[in-house]
């Protein structure tokens, strides 16, 4: 744990100045009221009282305390004190190192008035970023469907009505297309949970049935890697969840796989123990250095891959996000060259909410 000190609370200016000038002379009270202990250290009180004034108000509220205070300070030595001799000394040593304290903790409270600032500007850049994607992705959206039709029309026509090299040229436009349509759905994915939009639409079903029909979809890309996939259980695996979301994961999930499983053979588990379902998709690809594990479920951020093809980075903090609000959990274990394993674990009861905005 990192102790951090709390940023000072913003004050009216009018306030701040009320507490320059009125707290060195509660101070003041404070001394007489107990004067048989504090004529050894007259000065400790006001220190503190510019401290807190210089950290609340800055520069100009720290340099009035400092003025009242020293005043205060000379008066109780000179006439409470019984130090009259000691008073004009005392306050010269006083004044040099009370406008030190002042300027320090006018200079802390600046720099937490700077990095407020800075956090309120990178918020505000947040929040336009997210809101580009959101429309980009948007646009996005209706030029690639329409294509995405064109072309999965023309590839459902007869071989001697387009030829056989261009219907091979159409199903390799169709993937690219479906990549893209992809990539733009996790973009959307990732406006609608940044602005806590996505919504559970919550049904029974079987895990594995779930696992089958999205490892069907992924058989071309499966041959175009030359990777073998293996699914594996020991039967139905039945829970209330939301199938959009769920095919969302292991999408994602296998997506990975594939792409940095280097062709070897990939694995998919399910299981279901004391009111848990246990969803493993391994590969014996690449692999994650340890340090790595927690970040690249973070958004916008990859493993250190050289030699991997190119990414957002959102794959794996989507899986995160829908997998949380499912009221689960997901890990890896991995270790460079010796592929990595993602266990994903889900309540068979579902989630505790129906929506559930992140």
């Amino acid at each position: 744990m990192h102790f951090r000190i709390p940023p000072p609370p913003r004050l009216p200016a009018a306030v701040n100045y009320a507490l320059a000038a009125l707290l060195p002379v509660v101070a003041f009270v404070f001394q007489l009221a107990l004067r048989a202990w504090m004529t050894p250290v007259p000065f400790v009180p006001f220190f503190l009282v510019i401290s807190l004034v210089s950290s609340l108000g800055g520069w100009g509220p720290g340099f009035i305390s400092v003025a009242v205070s020293g005043a205060c300070g000379y008066y109780f030595l000179a006439v409470y004190a019984g130090h009259a001799a000691l008073a004009l000394p005392g306050t010269a040593i006083f004044f040099p190192v009370a406008l030190a304290i002042a300027a320090l903790g006018a200079i802390v409270r600046s720099g937490f008035r700077e990095r407020e600032s800075a956090a309120l500007e990178l918020a505000e850049a947040v929040r336009l970023r997210d809101e580009f994607i959101s429309t980009a992705s948007h646009e996005l959206k209706t030029p690639l469907t329409s294509l995405s039709l064109v072309v999965q029309h023309l590839t459902r026509a007869e071989p001697y009505d387009v030829g056989p090299v261009t219907l091979r040229r159409l199903g390799s436009v169709l993937r690219q297309t479906d990549r893209l349509t992809a990539l733009v759905d996790n973009l959307l994915d990732v406006s609608r949970i940044s602005s806590g939009q996505m919504h559970l639409d919550l049904e029974d079903l079987d895990l594995l049935e779930v696992v089958r029909e999205v490892a069907d979809r992924f058989q071309g890309a499966l041959e175009q890697a030359g990777a073998r996939l293996n699914v594996d259980s020991d039967g139905p695996v039945v829970g209330r969840w939301d199938r959009l979301r769920l095919e969302q994961v292991l999408t994602n999930l296998l997506s990975n796989a594939v792409k940095y499983g280097e062709g070897q053979p990939i694995a998919i588990a399910a299981r279901q123990l004391d009111g848990t379902a246990l969803l493993k998709v391994s590969d014996r690809g690449m692999g994650i250095a340890p340090e790595n594990h927690i970040r690249i479920f973070e958004r916008f951020e990859r493993g250190e891959y050289r030699s991997a093809p190119s990414g957002f980075g959102i794959g794996l903090w989507i899986v995160r996000e829908i997998v949380t609000v499912l009221g689960g959990t997901v890990s890896v274990v991995s270790a460079p060259r010796e592929g990595a394993t993602f266990t994903v674990t889900l309540p068979l009861s579902g989630p505790r909410r129906s929506a559930a905005p992140t």
